[in-house]
């Protein structure tokens, strides 16, 4: 019997790496039941798990003697297309089809072999997967299909001495059935196989690309094929960070109710810069906006100062470091509220994550792109590149008392959240 990786070279003209050999040597393995594999873009998934599902319904049946049915549920076209493409340059495989498609050499629900195996292509619904038998099941791109699709409709199906589950996938998401299985491949009676994409000689110029354009979390889901550590999560939700960024003008709407406020970030040092975001609040709505923004790769306390003048805010927050910047700036802008951001950050965070996860934060689209940029990258415990949302942290942070009637100290409990300098 010819092997799965000998057919793999053969129907597709390529030679299979080091690592594609190890993954198709566990698709093959009858003994194994359950394989999950986890790999980075590129890797071609897809492409091994078709020929995979062709090596069974073509040599593995007339090994055994029997036919075999095959499901595969994808909701990408990516899987039939490896199929029609295998077909297109084998005419040995064509002449096995019993019925060709209509403009394609196989037609998209499937297709039968003279042997009587089947291949049946699905969408990932449950409509769609419920009814169907096979003997081997593999479902493509996991982490883009609904658990109960999965679970309720899917795995079901399977049955037969064989009894095959495969589930490959790129772990785009952060929680879900392929998420659990990887994380604990033994609780759910899988093995998995993860690789990345950087041990792919086709894809290292796009890996290059892809390590300057995607942030530290979506490298290691879309690239490493594995789960972000705490510190490499983004800190802001990019498709929440998204709905706060707005089509609309930049400016004050002047209502009666409305105030400004100011936030400073004083950076500190290159390529650190200093800072000044201006919000705008209101008391009839808890909605925030951003009307201005700008920042100093120079210090200059006395033009910072006037551009707080100019804008004269309700109140103005500075963060605390550098001590010798915060001194400067005083002497020309005394009225400042001295934020202890090195002690307090996570509180100032949470409250600017509250507002952008809850929608009170509106951000004026054209203007403020660079923010937009470090409030998606943005990661905790980061030293460089966050000024902007720093200064925007401190800016909608709430003061625990009324302004007006600012004491020179304020004590809590446990320690001074603000100093009234």
């Amino acid at each position: 019997m010819e092997t799965l990786v000998n057919y793999f070279n053969r129907v597709t003209g390529l030679t299979a790496t080091k690592e594609q050999v190890e993954v198709l040597e566990n698709l093959a393995d009858i003994t194994i039941q359950n394989v999950a594999i986890c790999a980075g873009r590129g890797f071609s998934k897809s492409l091994m798990c078709a020929v995979t599902a062709l090596w069974f319904a073509d040599v593995y049946a007339d090994h055994i003697g029997r036919p075999i049915a095959i499901l595969l549920v994808s909701g990408q076209d990516a899987m039939y297309s490896n199929l029609d493409n295998i077909f297109h340059r084998n005419k040995d495989l064509r002449d096995k089809l019993v019925q060709s498609g209509i403009v394609k050499d196989v037609p998209k629900e499937g297709f039968m072999l003279r042997n009587r195996s089947t291949v049946e292509t699905v969408l990932p619904t449950s409509r769609r997967v419920r009814g169907n038998r096979c003997d081997i099941l593999i479902i493509d791109e996991v982490c883009l299909i609904k658990d109960e699709v999965i679970k309720d409709a899917a795995l079901p199906v399977v049955s037969g001495d064989i009894s095959k589950v495969i589930l490959i996938s790129t772990p785009s998401v952060d929680t879900g059935y392929f998420i659990d299985v990887i994380t604990s491949p033994e609780k759910f009676s899988f093995v998995l196989k993860q690789y990345s994409s950087e041990v792919c000689p086709w894809m290292r110029k796009s890996i290059e690309r892809l390590k300057t354009t995607l942030t530290h979390e979506a490298y290691a889901r879309e690239v490493q094929a594995r789960i972000p550590s705490k510190a490499e999560r983004s800190f802001f939700s990019k498709k929440m960070v998204d709905k706060c960024f707005i089509e609309c003008e930049a400016h004050r709407e002047n209502r009666p109710d409305s105030w400004l406020e100011v936030g400073i970030d004083l950076g500190y040092g290159l390529p650190n810069v200093t800072c000044l975001t201006t919000v705008e609040k209101r008391r009839s709505s808890n909605k925030i906006k951003v009307v201005y923004q700008e920042t100093w790769k120079r210090f200059n306390a006395e033009e910072i100062s006037n551009v707080c003048k100019k804008i004269n805010p309700k109140i103005v927050k500075c963060d605390s470091l550098p001590a010798e910047l915060f001194n400067s700036l005083k002497s020309y802008y005394p009225k400042l509220l001295f934020i202890e951001s090195r002690l307090y950050k996570e509180d100032l965070l949470t409250q600017l994550q509250t507002a952008i996860r809850t929608g009170e934060l509106i951000i004026p689209k054209p203007e403020f792109m660079k923010l937009y940029q470090e409030l998606v990258k943005y990661r905790p415990k980061k030293r460089a590149g966050d000024n902007r949302v720093d200064s925007l942290a401190l800016a909608i942070f709430r003061v625990p008392f009324d302004v007006k009637e600012t004491p020179k100290h304020v004590h809590f409990p446990k320690k001074p959240y603000i100093v009234f300098r």
